[in-house]
């Protein structure tokens, strides 16, 4: 049973509980000084494999063999080559492989922007990759986030921040490319993540794609639009909490971060809407 504390948000309360199981999650980064950290960093650029395998090799330190890459990882040690063959690896195993030598899952992808992307631009436009940056419309809007103010909760003396962010569905800033997964799905939208309560997944600054019409599960990422309601009831929406969504009644609903670890509670009269973040996995296999 959770323990759970009332904060105030608005003229609505949420609540806050211990922190579970689902939100454990233990990530270990590599050292900027690291041989291979850097975004730009020329790996092995073989032409073998398969362009998955390819872009990994290319970001892969010069120090690290593929067998000590799949261990650091915790990875089976055939990891790679099942890869170099054209297999799809689970997408939980190759966001191990990618945050063991230091990048997370949104900077992997990012990365189409720098060597490896512009190395395979000759591969096939189904190769796979997310970018082929030839054909791609920039036509995803980039509605505006910005830093907002944290709710603070204290239990037994423990101060717990919960982390949330200003979003202005109707500021549209930019419009950005949509990767070919993406094709034809209007209903998606981008934002730039501001704070680093989710930064096992989601640093500050990282880009992210949201899909306003898939129905979230428990475990997905979310992007929550809380409402602010005035005297009368009417409400608008004024800010956002990224989360990882732990399940959703008639009445609340239960999200958690990693950093502070804490899970709580938001009564869904101060939800507008819950949209799934989409993951990284789903933009590269297509």
């Amino acid at each position: 049973m959770l323990k759970e504390i009332v904060i105030g948000h608005d003229a609505h309360p949420l609540v806050i509980s211990s922190l579970n199981d689902t939100c454990k999650r233990e990530v270990s980064f590599t050292s900027e000084n690291d041989a291979g950290v850097g975004l730009c960093h020329k790996g092995d650029m073989t032409d073998e494999g398969s362009p998955l395998y390819r872009l990994l090799m290319s970001i892969k330190p010069e120090s690290l063999t593929v067998n000590a890459w799949a261990k650091r990882a915790d990875v089976n040690r055939n990891f790679f080559q099942s890869v170099k063959n054209g297999s799809q690896p689970i997408a939980a195993n190759l966001e191990k492989v990618v945050q063991a030598i230091g990048y997370t899952p949104a900077q992997f992808y990012d990365l189409q922007d720098g060597k490896v992307v512009k190395r395979v631009d000759d591969a096939s436009p189904k190769s796979g990759l997310p970018f082929q940056r030839r054909d791609e419309p920039h036509d995803v809007p980039l509605v505006g986030t910005a830093q907002g103010s944290d709710f603070e909760v204290s239990e037994e003396g423990k101060v717990t921040f919960i982390e949330k962010m200003d979003l202005d569905m109707e500021n549209v800033i930019d419009h950005v490319r949509r990767p070919a997964s993406l094709a034809n799905r209007t209903e998606v939208y981008a934002i730039t993540v501001v704070g680093d309560s989710m930064a096992d997944r989601y640093r500050d600054g990282d880009p992210a794609y949201v899909d306003a019409k898939r129905q979230p599960r428990a475990g997905d990422y979310v992007i929550v639009q809380l409402v602010r309601r005035d005297d009368s009831g009417e409400g608008r929406i004024s800010a956002a909490l990224l989360k990882q969504l732990v399940r959703r009644t008639s009445t609340y609903t239960e999200l958690c971060q990693t950093n502070p670890p804490a899970q709580f509670v938001v009564p869904n009269n101060e939800i507008a809407h819950t949209h799934r973040v989409i993951p990284w996995s789903e933009i590269v296999f297509f």
